[in-house]
């Protein structure tokens, strides 16, 4: 479990210079991977019906690029994870307890997604399952990891009690993977999960939810945002993704700056500027560019625009 987490520990490690740490946790990393590109059926647990396998069998996979074998774990998933359209099992993994793993195993399906937006059947069952969790959390704070979430609102079951158990992990994974999707879906046209949109000429205008507000994926040109130490209000991004204007705020006031990600532009030579005086040009030859902005004390506007300059 948390194998999604380790990639973002290692390059952490990298950037802060603690070399040693990181070759370490890479060795380790490293064999760990080979049980889960070299077993046949690496998903086994303690219990015959955990699926605490699944979601470290995507991500080891894919880490090792092995593109065949990560859409073995996409079918798995899809088949463990259920369809039927009624909201308390929708995305779920449904057994008696231990249902933290739902969203830790929906989070594969986006990333799933991510790489192919146009399979809207990850992203149903995937965001579905991302929700999930929350309807086990009550107003009091605690949440409830032991029976079926099911629509009586049971607390617990003969068998198994009301406990939180492992679902902090969960949780956390969760908390990771919300964000809002801009789709064009072929029944419904444009339509947003976790956010309003909509469009006018060749710009789509994007409010995310209160919660889910600090990432944004843009299907329909793969472009991926996403702020730390931040809230994002509204995001207007034109559909070649040359132009992108974010209105955001800090999460906390003692913050001085905030960190903006973006994947997914065309490779070239971008200009960030805020409304507060800042800006810079940078080279993305990948199309991604990581930049940290200094913010306002309410809110800042930050433009993101494909510069001439070569």
């Amino acid at each position: 479990m948390g194998a999604w987490n380790v990639l973002n520990i290692l390059k952490s490690l990298r950037d802060e210079g603690l070399m040693d740490e990181y070759n370490a946790l890479l060795e380790r990393f490293n064999i760990s991977t080979e049980h889960f590109i070299k077993t046949k059926y690496p998903y086994l647990s303690e219990f015959p019906f955990d699926t605490t396998g699944y979601e470290s069998t995507y991500f080891f996979r894919k880490y090792r690029e092995r593109k065949d074998l990560v859409e073995e774990v996409v079918k798995v998933l899809l088949a463990t994870l259920h369809h039927q359209p009624i909201w308390w099992w929708y995305g779920c993994d449904i057994k008696s307890l231990g249902v933290y793993t739902t969203p830790m195993n929906s989070r594969c399906l986006l990333d799933a997604y991510e790489d192919n937006p146009s399979d809207h059947l990850l992203l149903r069952i995937g965001y579905a399952g991302i929700l999930a969790p929350w309807s086990q959390v009550y107003p009091t704070g605690e949440a409830c990891t032991g029976p079926n979430w099911s629509p009586d609102g049971s607390s617990g079951s003969y068998f198994n009690p009301a406990w939180s158990n492992e679902f902090g992990v969960g949780l956390y994974a969760d908390l990771h993977a919300l964000k809002a999707y801009v789709i064009e879906d072929p029944d419904f046209g444009l339509i947003g999960y976790g956010c309003t949109v909509s469009k006018r000429n060749n710009l789509y205008i994007i409010t995310p939810a209160k919660g889910i507000d600090s990432g944004i994926f843009i299907a329909p040109s793969k472009i991926n945002i996403e702020v730390l130490r931040a809230h994002i209000s509204e995001t207007n991004v034109t559909e070649n993704g040359e132009k992108i204007s974010l209105d955001v705020s800090k999460s906390i006031n003692s913050i001085g700056t905030i960190i903006l990600k973006v994947n997914g532009l065309k490779a070239g030579r971008y200009i960030i500027s805020t409304d507060g005086g800042f800006s810079k040009e940078i080279s993305c030859p990948l199309g991604s560019l990581e930049i940290e902005i200094p913010a306002a004390e309410k809110e800042t506007r930050i433009n993101i625009s494909a510069s001439n300059q070569i």
